[in-house]
């Protein structure tokens, strides 16, 4: 998939069991670009049925810079 903003795709994924999902559609949209600690990232959300989840992605190193996932009530964080 490009990095460009405004860039799509719909994935099928698989959420293990105990999860009582199974095999769902997500959809990965490049939001656009943002300055994370100084460095120029792409904004990447994931849409999933249990939330979400943005990424930052490096443009030039492709590293994820960070990423915040919601599932239901609860947030996760990571950053570098």
């Amino acid at each position: 998939m490009p990095f460009s903003a405004g860039a799509s795709k719909t994935i099928t994924t698989f959420y293990a069991p105990p999860s009582k999902l199974g095999i769902v559609e997500a959809t990965i949209r490049v939001v656009g670009t943002e300055t994370v600690a100084g460095r120029s990232a792409w904004r990447v959300a994931v849409d999933t049925p249990g939330g979400g989840t943005v990424y930052w992605i490096d443009e030039l190193t492709r590293a994820v810079l960070q990423f915040d996932t919601r599932e239901g009530d609860a947030l996760i964080t990571f950053r570098r």
